[in-house]
């Protein structure tokens, strides 16, 4: 089966703020010092094509500092290395996996350069690029990244240009995940619950896609005998009748573990109408846990068997 990957990121200088570039595994202040203390040196390196081969020069250079750093030496190798290298990795790493295509997510604050930096690398490639909503009107742009949690999310901005430019939506859509400074855990979860996106997905034509499809419990929640409000299980019962949002809502599968689990597949047999499912990997967030080669795994061995009650979507066609 051909996958396509609806969920990968450009995560660099360029594109994002240093205190969320680990993702989940939180670099502090003090911790970011020692590592931009290290950077001229790190940047003056010819990195290499191979993500690993970069991961090892940092796990040298910082591996004394905190073991750490070894955990995630690949997210900070990503982070010294320019778009249009990376961009180049992205896609000989598509090509070796047998991956059709992706789309590359740019979180809230990328600053205009970033931006135009990263659609320059990707034009007339195989890779679509979804920006913040206030950068939706640039030539190249596939879609809208929508972050909650990040700069507060306004969802009717979002909604307004995606309307405007008929573009489509990837919103965060799990309980955890990066988040302002000012955001608290609490806050995070209730702003990045699907449920706010119900009344703007009745009154506006919007083609919306909720990113990691409630979180890395999900299969928990809806493979168990009940679902947590916040999930997508409340997101279904609100639709009557499910037809009314066909062809509009998607989620995706990124940092979904263990894909061809009993537990996995009871939750999608759940999921039903108006659900379609895309399949994407969050990388290179999940570096630290899994490779890419195991996640193009997982995803076949699941979505690519007799098991597919869902529309899996092999390309970037959103209609």
């Amino acid at each position: 089966m051909t996958l396509h990957d609806n969920h990968m990121h450009i995560i660099n200088e360029a594109t994002t703020p240093p205190e969320v570039a680990a993702g989940r595994w939180k670099i502090n202040r003090s911790e970011m010092k020692a590592i931009m203390a290290v950077s001229r040196a790190l940047r003056g390196i010819d990195w290499p094509d191979e993500v690993d081969m970069a991961a090892e020069i940092v796990d040298r250079v910082l591996g004394f500092v905190s073991p750490k750093y070894r955990r995630i030496r690949h997210l900070i190798a990503l982070y010294f290395m320019s778009t249009e290298k990376q961009v180049r990795l992205v896609r000989k790493m598509l090509r070796s996996n047998g991956v059709a295509g992706a789309n590359v997510l740019l979180v809230p604050g990328t600053p205009a350069r970033g931006v135009r930096e990263v659609l320059g690398c990707c034009a007339g490639t195989e890779l679509g690029v979804f920006v913040p909503y206030e950068w939706a009107d640039e030539d190249g742009v596939s879609g809208i990244k929508h972050y909650p949690s990040l700069l507060r999310g306004p969802y009717m901005q979002a909604a307004d240009a995606a309307c405007a430019l008929d573009l489509p939506i990837i919103s965060h859509c799990s309980p955890g995940g990066i988040r302002d400074p000012g955001v608290t855990a609490a806050r995070a979860k209730y702003l990045n619950a699907p449920e706010r996106w119900l009344e703007i997905l009745r009154d506006r034509p919007i083609r919306l896609c909720l990113a990691h499809g409630g979180g890395g419990k999900w299969a928990t929640w809806m493979a168990g005998p009940q679902t947590e409000l916040w999930t997508m299980d409340y997101m279904m019962r609100e639709a009557c009748p499910p037809t009314d949002w066909a062809g509009r809502l998607w989620i995706d599968t990124a940092f979904h573990e263990n894909q061809g689990s009993d537990q996995y597949k009871r939750a999608v047999a759940r999921a039903g109408a108006p659900w379609r499912v895309r399949w994407g990997s969050d990388w290179p967030l999940h570096l630290p846990e899994w490779s890419y080669s195991q996640a193009c795994d997982w995803g076949r061995a699941y979505w690519g068997g007799t098991f597919r009650p869902l529309s899996i979507l092999s390309s970037w066609d959103w209609r």
